[in-house]
């Protein structure tokens, strides 16, 4: 590589083998809440900028907020009750958002939340016990969606939370969870003629109890294509990705399906910024292949019943108008989305003094992304070395984003096989040869 800052040694280093590689990405996207936010397309910009700035291909969409839609009374489950439903203003606003999407090459990650009504559980309000009813509500949900409003379906996640239950979702054992997958694929093969990807469990607390229930239902574990995980802690990626290979989902894959950091006060934005890229950084290295911040933008959740404040966007309400601004950990995401595009294939990378995850692109391409963050409070000389034996012939640009720079360029070449630059302390970074 041409040559960056050569003053002092390097105490930070990066070495790459494309000669090695690991899982193909399946893409990077946002968890996303349509209702109330639509409001007849002035959404359009902002979806706009998620897919073309921050580079976000995946959108997990939640279209209500509960699986309450059609009330506490057993007898409305009716094809009637369903209909007025799903024609009702806030599922319209969500068929017309991900229509939107659609149109701009988006894949959509459909999905439920939320508590389910009272007579479909326990005594205790908190457990399913009705699964029945549960599989045919997400059945209609999943029918209508493809056959009534004609839209295009890559994946549906029937859990969220589950394993720690309201207000997240109903609380469903890992046995009954089974249950729930066993029978939502044979009526989705009923009422569409084919399989529906299905991606479980979308787990809260970080283990592998779900997946060893499932690892023994061959039914269950044939009809589930995505291993799902949240994360907003540090957890034992290792453990996970075993455990994803004793399950074998048909896809062969796992993602975060949510990831970030849960601050409620807004005032430590580089600490979310920091700890949400360790997070999916880690998770990468332990083999996931897609990643979905939680969530798209500020806004207000039907299941937790109040304003959040998790989007990688701030929502400010002025009146009837709705303003979005991108937050710093908007920046820190991008480092990722937009320099790893889907197909390519994480490769090996040994690390010193710094965390990162590198990625390279089709052979005739040579293309190569690197990103990653030097979590020490003091600047490091790094350097970085292309050990596979092939040079890659095109040029490069190191950014960075810290507490106070954004997306700031630290040098900019033509790429060989090494550089060496100093890096600041407390930041995310990213080489890559592809376009910015």
């Amino acid at each position: 590589m041409s040559q960056g800052d050569m003053t002092g040694s390097a105490d930070a280093r990066v070495a790459v083998d494309r000669g090695l590689c690991h899982q193909t990405i399946e893409g990077f996207g946002v968890n996303i809440n349509p209702v109330g936010h639509w409001r007849a397309g002035s959404l359009k910009p902002v979806l706009d900028l998620l897919m073309d700035e921050l580079g976000a291909t995946i959108f997990r969409f939640d279209p209500y907020g509960t699986c309450t839609w059609i009330g506490e009374d057993p007898p409305r489950v009716t094809p009637a009750s369903l209909e007025v439903a799903y024609r009702g203003a806030d599922f319209t606003e969500a068929w017309e958002a991900a229509r939107y999407l659609l149109t701009r090459g988006a894949r959509i990650l459909l999905n439920v939340s939320g508590p389910v009504p009272k007579w479909m559980c326990e005594p205790d309000g908190k457990s399913l016990r009705d699964t029945d009813a549960y599989v045919e509500l997400l059945t209609s949900l999943v029918t209508w969606y493809v056959k009534e409003e004609g839209l295009s379906l890559e994946w549906f996640g029937p859990f969220n939370e589950t394993d720690i239950g309201p207000p997240e979702g109903p609380f469903i054992a890992p046995e009954r969870g089974c249950e729930v997958i066993e029978r939502l694929d044979d009526r989705l093969r009923e009422t569409l003629g084919e399989h529906v990807p299905l991606v479980a469990f979308d787990q809260a607390r970080w283990g592998t109890n779900y997946l060893s229930v499932l690892a023994q239902r061959s039914k269950a574990r044939s009809a589930v294509d995505v291993i799902g995980m949240h994360c907003y802690a540090e957890v034992d990626t290792d453990a996970l990705a075993k455990a994803v290979q004793d399950v074998e989902p048909r896809s062969g894959e796992w993602w975060l399906t949510e990831y970030g950091n849960l601050d409620r006060t807004g005032e430590i934005e580089w600490e979310v910024c920091r700890t949400s890229t360790e997070r999916v950084l880690r998770a990468l290295t332990a083999g996931a292949s897609a990643a979905l911040f939680w969530d798209a933008y500020d806004n207000w959740h039907r299941h937790e019943g109040g304003w959040t404040l998790y989007g990688l966007l701030r929502t400010a309400v002025r009146g009837p108008v709705y303003e979005y601004t991108l937050k710093k950990r908007f920046w820190a995401a991008r480092h990722l989305y937009r320099f790893a595009p889907r197909g390519w294939q994480r490769v090996g990378t040994r690390c010193e003094g710094v965390l990162a995850v590198a990625f390279s692109g089709p052979l005739e391409e040579n293309g190569l992304t690197i990103v990653g963050m030097n979590d020490d409070e003091q600047a490091r000389l790094l350097s970085v070395e292309v050990t596979d034996g092939r040079r890659i012939e095109r040029p490069a640009r190191l950014s960075v984003t810290t507490e106070s720079l954004t997306n700031e360029t630290l040098f900019e070449g033509q790429v060989a096989d090494h550089l060496r630059i100093r890096l600041p302390g407390r930041s995310i970074f990213t080489l890559t040869t592809v376009s910015d």
